[in-house]
């Protein structure tokens, strides 16, 4: 496919900053439960589920799925009910991660050949668009002439996909002095390349997400706060923060996904834990219940408004796992484990989910051990 030339858009530096509204309010109980009913067993480590139903995940070393490709390290899938598995190794491409998945069946990932490592786009019929030259290398070159950080060290920690084909994702780097350096940016076939921040004072940014309006969520820093503040971009780059209360998050603030309604969730930006909601269009701060197992970090927010997280804890044996949550759209939580019959396994990991609460996730032996596997389930919502 023939790609146009990369336009550097600059974003404006100084932006209004949304001071986020909050009482303290009391969630509305929702009394509803969940019921599992299994749709196909899938490789191992499923990681996002678009609401066209396409699942995309990844096997290591360790999978015992049986025809697997030849791989070194990690080997990317996709599956659809239609397709079943597919794999994102080719006689070129020997390693494969996924990052995101559209509606259309496009994700995106990062590839390896045996020379190196790139972006790339995998396309619902099967065709793997490089980024190299369209994003990796010029963000290597602005890192360079900006005197950010050490560029040849760069990675792609994220990169989301919308439904247009726009992208967005976080560039990781040692900066000068070789601490971790992140910086936000958003690309798509007609306007190029945009770096969210651009200036070499404020190049600390993270983009986690990106909603069909073109809407992208993550976080900046922050002079109020003197810390990483979560953050929107709207589509002509103008930056908005969101300042919470800095008794709850006194490190600052990342957010972590936004739907197309303008919900926005995140968590606390030192321990990834300490939920919140946030309304972009209000203005407001939502209320959301705490997991009373540990720690959780919220994922993906979906187009019913409900949001999909993890909690680290610790499962009968006294190992410490993730157990995935949803919460409903009134902000109560649910620990998805509490409402899985199932004799021998536990849900674990992290997990994909949809709109049409279409789950996918690892298991973990009740006996003991590592994730065994992995499984597409349909929820279905039961009013008790």
């Amino acid at each position: 496919m023939k790609m146009i030339g990369v336009a550097i858009a600059l974003a404006p530096f100084i932006s209004p900053m949304a001071i986020a509204n909050y009482q303290e309010q009391t969630v509305e109980p929702n009394n509803i439960t969940f019921e599992f009913k299994k749709v196909a067993d899938i490789p191992d480590y499923p990681r996002v589920v678009s609401d066209s139903n396409h699942v995309i995940g990844f096997v290591d070393s360790n999978s015992t799925w049986p025809d697997t490709p030849d791989f070194y390290v990690r080997a990317m899938f996709r599956w659809s009910e239609s397709n079943g598995v597919e794999w994102l190794i080719t006689d070129d491409i020997i390693r494969s991660e996924p990052l995101d998945i559209n509606n259309s069946g496009d994700a995106t990932a990062k590839v390896c050949d045996s020379n190196t490592c790139y972006s790339a786009i995998w396309t619902k019929k099967g065709e793997v668009q490089s980024l190299q030259d369209e994003v990796d290398t010029p963000i290597q070159k602005f890192i360079e002439e900006n005197e950010l950080g050490m560029a040849d060290q760069m990675i792609q920690e994220s990169i989301s996909i919308n439904e247009s084909g726009k992208i967005a994702g976080t560039s990781v780097f040692p900066n000068m002095v070789g601490a971790r350096s992140t910086l936000a940016w958003r690309w798509d076939e007609k306007s190029g390349l945009e770096i969210l921040e651009s200036t070499s004072d404020n190049s600390m940014s993270e983009a986690t997400d990106l909603n069909n309006k073109s809407l992208v969520v993550g976080s900046s820093h922050g002079s109020e706060i003197n810390n990483e503040t979560a953050t929107y971009w709207d589509k002509k780059g103008k930056r908005t923060q969101v300042i919470l209360d800095q008794t709850d998050y006194p490190w600052g603030t990342l957010a972590t996904a936004a739907n197309n309604s303008g919900l926005m969730t995140g968590v606390d930006r030192m321990s990834y834990a300490s939920p919140w909601r946030y309304n972009i269009n209000s203005k407001q701060r939502l209320p959301m219940e705490e997991s009373p197992y540990g720690g959780t970090r919220t994922t993906h927010v979906l187009e019913n408004d409900y949001i999909a997280g993890a909690t680290s804890s610790s499962f009968d044996s006294g190992d410490l796992f993730l157990r995935p949550v949803l919460w409903d759209s009134k902000g109560n939580i649910y620990d998805l484990n509490d409402e899985f019959n199932d004799p021998e396994n536990y849900l674990a990991g992290w997990f994909g989910i949809n709109t049409s609460l279409l789950m996918a996730t690892s298991l973990r032996p009740k006996s003991g051990g590592y994730y065994e596997g992995a499984a597409v389930y349909q929820l279905v919502v039961v009013q008790k």
